[in-house]
Parts: C-alpha cells; structure tokens; sequence
C-alpha cells in the first residue's frame, strides 16, 4: 500500500473531544456506562464516575472520565485510551485538570492547575514537556463541567447558560453556551424509557446534543464527527466491547468527504474547482495564494464554501535567506505545544539537514525530502506526539511527519505553519495534514506524499499551530463534495 495511503492523518485523536463536551451527571455517586457508535458500528464505549469530593476542607465534585475505542482505519486496527479527571469546588469552578491519551505505545498527557486569574498547563509527550500559562478574562465563569453548573435548579425548556471550559486539546480558554431545547421521549430496550430534556452545549469545536434525565443523568448523545453515544448496563459495554469485530468498516471511509465525481490521478492535478457542502454558519473559510474560498448561503441554515485551488512551482531564485527575519512571523519560529524549536535534537538534525544552505526554498525542500525519505508509517498510533517524540522513533501517521517537518524548518529559521484539511483519495476526500514554509511567499510542502508540488486536492480547512487540526471537528462526517472542475498537470 503506497506510503501516502498508510499515513493519512486519522482522525482517532478528536475522539478526544467527545470527553472534554459530553456533560457528566448530576446524581452523586453515580457512574453510568454508554456504547460509542461511529453511524451503526460500535466502536467502543465510555464510562462516568461523578461523586462529590473534599478539595483541601472544601466541598466539591470529582469526575472521571474514560473512553475506550477500537476501529478500523485504513486496514489497520486502532486502539485508543483516554481519560480525563476533574476535580472542581462547589460552584463547578475547576481546582485541576488531568487528561490522557494513549495509543499505539505513545502516551500525551495534559495537567491544568486552576486558579482564580489564570491556568497553569503542563503538556507532555514521551520525554518532552510544555507548559504555558493562560490568563483566565476579568469576569469570566470557568467551569469544569456544564451540567454540574446546572445541578440544583429545576430543568426546564428554554434555559440557557453560559459559561467558559478549559480545552486540554487545544490549551485553550473556550467559551460554552448551554441550551434546553426541548422535552422528548426516548425508548432504549431493557435500559430506559421517559422522557428526556434535549440539551445543546456549543463551543468553537462544534455542538454536542445530548438526551437527559431531570436528575442529569445522560440517557443519549450526538457528538462530533456524527458519533452518538447511547446509555447502556456495564456488562453490555463491556461486553460488546471485547466482541467487537476486528476489523468493522472503516471509519476513516466513514467520516471521509463523498465527492460526486472521480478525479482519475489526483497527485498529478495542478487546478481543482469544488464546492463543499455542509459547513456550520460560523465555519470560516480561508484564503490564501494557493487557494480562494467563497462562501455560499445553503437553503438548509448550513454553508457552502467554493474552493478555487491553483498550485504553481516556485523560482528557487526568489527564495529568501535563512534565518528569515520579517515583521509578523516571528511566532512562526518559535516553540509551541507539540513543536520544537529549541530541542537540542531537533536543532541538530535541522543545520545537518540544511548543512549550511542559506536560501530558505532549498533548505525546506532537504527537509521536507529528508523526513520523507526517513519516517516509516506506523498507522496504529493515535494520539498527537511531540517533534522530539516522532524524531527518535521517526514513525507514524501524517500530522507526525508535519509535526516534525514544522519544528525542524523552524529550527533552520523559516517560517512554518500546519495545515490541515483534505486531500482525495480514492474517490473521496480524507482528512490530512501537511505544512506550509514562509520563503518569500507561502509554499506548501507535504513530506507524507510522493512529489516535490503538493497537488490542488489539498484543501485547506485549518492552519496554525498544532493545536489548530482539532479546529476541524466541527466538521468531520458532515461535508460532502461537488467537483466543478479540474486540470491535470501532465
């Protein structure tokens, strides 16, 4: 199977989120059990613990969190373990945060001590650690959980709240707001029968709705990337879980973008023209010099973006030298969560890669060649790892190749940031990510895929930081595709 197939990127690591915007309960002690399914396939199950706690002589809550999945991706089975600890006071403000993923033999883990004006954050991946500090806004609510927030008051439809959540995804301070929609009854044999409140909890990463008791209780949910979650026994989670089927159908195929016409040989087209449908309204669309992004009204309160995508070669003769030193990218040579700069490693590798090449365009273009020709697919790991993590195993999936692509062409002194997005396949479009250089003027480079240009079926949906791919929740099982055109360049 050709290198590129093995390591497009999968999207396992944004099951994440599904733990960070699920409400816990409001009973205590309580824990409930839920199968996880992606459409019909089971793909594994998530437990809740929720039990008021003594913080320091206080009252407060605790909450546990786990979510375990098994899927098929691609061919290859991926497992995944996460888990999140919120110890929060009375009020539902948090004390401390703990969040954890593991898959294929890696481990991320993300700390957060709370206090009243900021968040101290410590990220570590393998033997790297971050850490960063954010600065809690003047009047903000902070909030651990939503639905202890509401704990105590009577529900009733039309409530809303508002609030603000630390995401450990994306080290973040995000705004939440939580609405009761409605009253509806929901049948689950042998588990449950009544009437539920229908509860919408909105964040920049995408709505979760979910189906709940009076008391709090979760009874179901429709998550991000169109996964739902529905309340079961222990035993049938667990159970089901250990049953499930080796290799059920491929979730990456599930969540990928339909298009309705096949692109023959898709690394060989220079001009793309395609529209995408169903972005939510406040989706933002970008463009840039490679890619024009025009929104467009959908009768169904969704958006469509019409994409118009021209990739031309860039004169090495225009580079600009190295290290690039230009007024508003100077965060762009810096370290960031995920992204070494200043790893003794890292910047090794880089002056050895670039070995004194001073124009910008050529020194990318070693790098990039050099992580193509170095890493080795490992389509099994499923969390997002440090620069330095992926450098001493120098395997993985294709957000690991851009992440090491990135922290060592900053490390040289040019100006990268990831993108993140689609790119087609196989008569559809996958989620990827690759990365873009600063040599004179944005280019793109892709050290997953063959080839020195990155074809026009990448299609820019997010870019920044590392962080900035999971900003494509929001979107992921929803799009679909309409192909106006496209030009091959040979």
């Amino acid at each position: 199977m050709p290198l590129f197939r093995n390591a497009i990127r999968r999207v396992v690591p944004l099951m994440a989120l599904v733990v960070i915007a699920l409400p816990a309960l409001a009973q205590f002690p309580r824990e409930t059990y839920l199968g996880v399914f992606a459409g019909p396939t089971r793909i594994g199950y998530m437990y809740i613990k929720t039990d008021k706690a003594d913080h320091d002589g206080k009252p407060g809550y605790h909450i546990e969190t786990t979510l375990k999945t098994k899927m098929n991706l691609l061919g290859t089975e991926m497992v995944q373990d996460i888990g999140a600890v919120i110890d929060t006071d009375e009020n539902s403000r948090p004390i401390r945060e703990t969040f954890t993923m593991a898959s294929g033999g890696s481990v991320t883990k993300i700390e957060a001590q709370c206090f009243p004006d900021k968040i101290e954050c410590k990220l570590q991946s393998g033997d790297s650690i971050t850490t960063k500090t954010l600065i809690i806004p003047e009047g903000t609510q902070l909030i651990g959980d939503a639905m202890l927030a509401m704990s105590g008051k009577p529900i009733e439809v039309g409530q809303k709240f508002r609030a603000a959540y630390f995401n450990p995804l994306l080290l973040s301070i995000d705004k939440l707001e939580v609405e009761v929609l409605r009253k509806e009854r929901v049948e689950l044999d042998s588990v449950f029968s009544g009437d539920t409140f229908v509860v919408r909890s909105g964040s920049p990463l995408g709505d979760i709705t979910t189906w709940q008791e009076a008391n709090g209780d979760v009874v179901k949910a429709e998550t991000l990337m169109s996964v739902k979650i529905v309340r079961e026994t222990r035993e049938q989670s667990l159970s089901a879980f250990e049953r499930q089927a080796p290799k059920p159908p491929d979730f990456a195929v599930l969540t990928s973008v339909k298009a309705d016409k096949d692109i023959p040989n898709p690394r060989n087209v220079m001009e793309l023209n395609v529209r995408l449908l169903g972005f939510p309204n406040n989706a933002s669309a970008i463009s840039d010099n490679r890619q024009r992004a025009t929104p467009v009204s959908e009768a169904d309160g969704k958006s469509a973006v019409d994409y118009e995508i021209r990739v031309k070669g860039f004169d090495a003769r225009k580079s600009i030298k190295i290290p690039v030193k230009m007024p508003g990218l100077a965060h762009l040579l810096e370290e960031s969560p995920y992204i070494q700069t200043t790893d003794q490693g890292i910047k090794a590798k880089a002056r050895e890669i670039a070995g004194g090449e001073v124009k910008a365009y050529i020194a990318a273009g070693k790098i990039s060649r050099w992580v193509k020709a170095n890493m080795r697919s490992q389509t099994d790991i499923g969390v997002v790892r440090s620069a330095s993590e992926v450098l001493k195993s120098k395997r993985g999936v294709c957000r690991d190749y851009a992440i090491l692509y990135t922290s060592l062409a900053r490390a040289a002194g040019i100006p990268t940031r990831l993108a993140s997005g689609l790119v087609y396949l196989d008569g559809g479009f996958y989620y990827h990510v690759w990365a873009e250089s600063f040599v004179g003027e944005w280019v793109a480079f892709d050290p997953t895929m063959e080839g020195e240009l990155v074809d026009a079926t990448h299609i820019k949906l997010a870019q920044g930081e590392a962080t900035a791919m999971f900003e494509m929740a929001k979107v992921i099982g929803n799009l679909r595709a309409e192909i106006k055109g496209f030009k091959d360049g040979k």
